[in-house]
């Protein structure tokens, strides 16, 4: 692993720098593709000012994705360990509220995810997050840890980073 290779630089950083390089021209691609697209729907060139300015904005998104994704993974764990006469309610079924919660936080966390692994983290982490939530819930009064809350809420998590990843390419 440490031997050096010509120019004095180690394996290690070689392959660091490969894989800069691969995701900077992989964000490049993107950066075209999302371009190509937009000249697609408008049947002409976008002008410059425009396209500059959707990827100031694509990367504000891609920064305030993570914050985003934390603050709804805190807002769910508040929801969930909260006794159910304080728990506020839609009026939504169970089922939809779980989907819905869970969707919405997979798909925040999309935009600042820069690998594959990353979302598949995030998906089981959601997932253990649901199970974890119901299995505490047995202990709050007012809630009920069901089977049917971790399957719908870990559907929504998956659902969610899909939805995501297809809107964001």
């Amino acid at each position: 692993d440490g031997e050096a290779l010509a120019g004095g630089e180690l394996e290690g950083d070689a392959v660091d720098d490969a894989d800069h390089a691969s995701a900077s021209a992989k964000a490049d691609r993107q950066a075209f593709d999302r371009k190509k697209r937009c000249r697609r729907a408008y049947g002409r060139r976008i002008p410059r000012a425009i396209t500059s300015h959707m990827n100031h904005l694509t990367e504000l998104i891609a920064r305030l994705s993570p914050p985003a994704f934390w603050l709804c993974v805190a807002l769910i764990l508040y929801l969930s360990l909260v006794p159910g006469s304080m728990r506020p309610h839609t009026g939504a079924s169970s089922h939809f509220e779980h989907v819905m919660a869970y969707a919405m936080t997979g798909a925040v966390f999309v935009p600042g995810a820069r690998h594959k692994m990353a979302r598949l983290t995030a998906a089981i982490g959601l997932c253990w997050l649901s199970g974890a939530g119901e299995i505490a819930q047995l202990w709050i009064p007012g809630r009920t840890g069901e089977i049917a809350g971790f399957v719908w809420s870990s559907a929504g998590a998956w659902l969610g980073l899909f939805v995501g990843q297809r809107a964001w390419q």
